[in-house]
C-alpha cells in the first residue's frame, strides 16, 4: 500500500490517494478524502488523513479484517500495533520504546473516527457506536446527582 500525490485534472490542486497492493485506489478512503476536499480542508490535513488511513488499512490487512468489521477490541489492538516496533518474527523480553507517541496515536484515532463517522452518515457501513462510547465526555457523579435532584424538584412543582 502507498499514499500517492496526484495533480487534479484542469487545476493546480494537489490531491492524495491511498493505493492498495495492485495500485488501485481504496474506494472507502478515496470517498472520505474527497469529502475532506469538498469541506475545504487543507492539503496537509488531507495528506495526513491519507497516511493515517493507510496505516489503518495495513493493520486491517495484517489481521485479515474487513474495514466494516471493526469493533472496540480491534481498535485497542490497532493502538498496540501502532506502538509496537515493526520487527516481525522477533520478540524482545527487554522493554522496547513505543514506535509512536500517544499524541501521534490520538491523531490516527481522530482520523479513523472521522472516517467511520462519515461512512456511518453515508450509510455505507452500519453505524459503529464504538466512537460515541469513547468520545462521550463523562461528567462527575456529583454533577449527575445534582441534575437528578433538579429534575425531581421540577417534577414535584
Amino acid at each position: 500500500m502507498k499514499v500517492q500525490r496526484v495533480r487534479l485534472p484542469n487545476s493546480d490542486q494537489i490531491g492524495w490517494l491511498v493505493l492498495d497492493g495492485n495500485f488501485i485506489p481504496i474506494q472507502p478512503i478515496l470517498s472520505y478524502l474527497r469529502f475532506l476536499e469538498d469541506l475545504g480542508r487543507s492539503p496537509n490535513t488531507i495528506r495526513n488523513a491519507a497516511h493515517h488511513l493507510k496505516l489503518f488499512w495495513e493493520y486491517l490487512h495484517d489481521k485479515h479484517l474487513s474495514w466494516a468489521e471493526v469493533d472496540i477490541a480491534h481498535l485497542a489492538d490497532f493502538i498496540t500495533w501502532l506502538r509496537s516496533p515493526r520487527d516481525f518474527g522477533t520478540t524482545s523480553i527487554a522493554p522496547v520504546p513505543a514506535r509512536r507517541t500517544n499524541a501521534t496515536i490520538d491523531q490516527h484515532l481522530t482520523t479513523i473516527h472521522g472516517f467511520y463517522d462519515y461512512h456511518g452518515r453515508m450509510k455505507t457501513v452500519q453505524e459503529i457506536p464504538l466512537f460515541r462510547f469513547l468520545l462521550t465526555p463523562q461528567r462527575p457523579r456529583d454533577a449527575q446527582r445534582d441534575d437528578r435532584a433538579d429534575l425531581e424538584r421540577l417534577a414535584e412543582s
